[in-house]
């Protein structure tokens, strides 16, 4: 189930917090040895990296699909749009047997 608007509307969100955390600008020079500690040692500071990995994953996953989705609407908008008419097509017959043709009978031509 395709939820587009939802992630839409989770984007500028998602910006937001993002600035949010730049402007924090911490570094591992900004901080000294035992706040470092103290914090890669609190089970706050876990959760979020345990999180962030999960976002990493999903995002990595959506891209992935986007990128397959986007893949299969250009193959689909390049057979319309009939861009290379000399291409075969290889079709059906009536006994369920592939026979290769030219692309023109597709587009009216024949």
């Amino acid at each position: 189930m395709q939820k587009l608007d939802v992630f839409e509307a989770l984007q500028s969100e998602k910006v937001d917090i993002l600035e949010s955390l730049g402007k924090l600008n911490i570094t591992e020079e900004s901080l000294d040895k035992e706040t470092l500690r103290t914090l890669i040692n609190d089970p706050t500071w876990n959760e979020i990296t345990s999180s962030l990995e999960r976002c990493r994953r999903s995002h990595q996953r959506n891209e992935l699909l986007i990128s397959k989705r986007l893949d299969s609407i250009r193959g689909a908008l390049s057979a319309l749009q009939n861009q290379d008419p000399t291409a075969t097509l290889e079709l059906y017959t009536k006994l369920g047997k592939t026979r290769a043709t030219r692309r023109s009978i597709l587009s009216g031509d024949a």
